[in-house]
């Protein structure tokens, strides 16, 4: 804590030399804090997305990591959307050179993001599941021997999973919807730049504020008509990105009681704006909701079957700017001949301080 200036205790000299040396620390501190995102900002630039092959750091990562069809198991699905129910396995393909010594397990885990954060503050966490046992093929390939039934969200129509092996390093990630399309978040824009995202890690770019922000990746079965529109925190009904996050948390909530056999995972909640907005770390909070806006010419788009289209999404700090302020987003795609029809992405946090501005999902 900062000490008081107007506490008579510290005009002993004693005691003002120890809150002189109190303040200097708080300054290293912050100049500490601002070189860190710094050296985020350029690690950032040459960090590939999860099971992405380019650029990897092969002395760090010794297998890639991808989803596979279950009939075939060189097809690699964790490039697109999957409709929900189909049957998929994982694998894990070794680097040449690089050492590996297999995995006899993969475990999947559900990409949560900013739901994640807020259930482990409500002290409200979800049992591991039970990892898949791996055979090798001749190929060299690791693979699970059980197929994963791909599952979503009733609310948002999509689910997002990953697998690690024993390493810890992870798959790409398994968009599954459950409709003819869906909606990944494929990068962060800084500037004339596109930095791939991974579930997980942040992406942070320092200078003045110029073009920024997320472009989603959308792909189709067919060729529906869609309505590209955001959620965000000071929204209302099927915009209101509180009212999303909310039906989230009270769907995990409910699995997990299934997981605990009935048993409530602790106190009762009541998922008031307050409790989320507090639980969420200021993502939340209403007053940063316009700062994001979808890019004019597509707030209506067609997809083409097998060729995805893009959805961006720029941050507009506007008063903002030059000051620090916390948001989050998620695009919902409506088919506009069915508004029962839809998908929503995951959440899009983003955070800004200064002339620094940080995208995660």
């Amino acid at each position: 804590m900062t000490p008081d200036p107007d506490d008579p205790r510290l005009f002993d000299p004693a005691k003002q030399a120890a809150a002189k040396a109190h303040l200097l620390e708080q300054k290293r501190r912050v100049v500490s804090k601002a070189k860190a995102l710094d050296d985020a900002a350029n690690a950032a630039k040459a960090r590939p997305a999860a099971g992405d092959p380019s650029a990897l750091d092969r002395s760090v990562r010794t297998a890639l990591l991808h989803w596979c069809d279950s009939a075939n198991i060189r097809t690699v699905v964790d490039q697109t959307p999957v409709l929900v129910g189909k049957k998929v396995k994982m694998r894990a393909e070794p680097l040449a050179g690089s050492g590996y010594g297999g995995s006899a397990t993969f475990a999947v885990h559900q990409d949560m993001g900013l739901v994640r954060r807020i259930l482990a503050r409500l002290h409200r966490q979800r049992h591991p599941m039970p990892p898949f046992g791996t055979t090798t093929k001749a190929s060299g390939l690791i693979v699970s021997r059980d197929s994963w039934p791909a599952s979503v969200s009733r609310f948002s129509g999509q689910g997002r999973h990953y697998f690690t092996d024993e390493d810890g390093q992870e798959s790409g990630l398994l968009v599954v919807t459950r409709t003819s399309y869906g909606v990944t978040e494929t990068s962060a824009m800084l500037n004339k730049i596109e930095v791939p995202l991974a579930p997980g890690a942040a992406i942070t770019a320092n200078g003045a504020f110029g073009r920024k922000g997320t472009k989603h990746k959308v792909y189709a079965s067919k060729d529906p008509r869609l309505k590209a529109e955001l959620l965000t925190p000071g929204q209302d009904g099927n915009l209101s990105l509180i009212a999303h996050v909310r039906n989230l948390v009270e769907e995990t909530i409910e699995l997990i009681r299934d997981e605990n056999r009935g048993d409530e995972p602790g106190p009762p909640i009541e998922l008031t704006d307050t409790i989320l907005m507090e639980a969420a770390g200021g993502y939340l909070n209403p007053d940063g909701f316009g700062l994001v806006q979808i890019t004019p010419d597509t707030r209506e788009i067609t997809v083409d079957e097998g060729q995805p289209a893009h959805v961006d999404v720029e941050i507009q700090p506007g008063e903002a700017a030059g000051t620090e302020f916390q948001t989050s987003y998620a695009l919902r795609l409506t088919n506009a001949d069915d508004p029962d029809d839809f998908v929503i992405s995951g959440i899009v946090m983003i955070d800004g301080q200064g002339d620094t501005v940080r995208i995660q999902i």
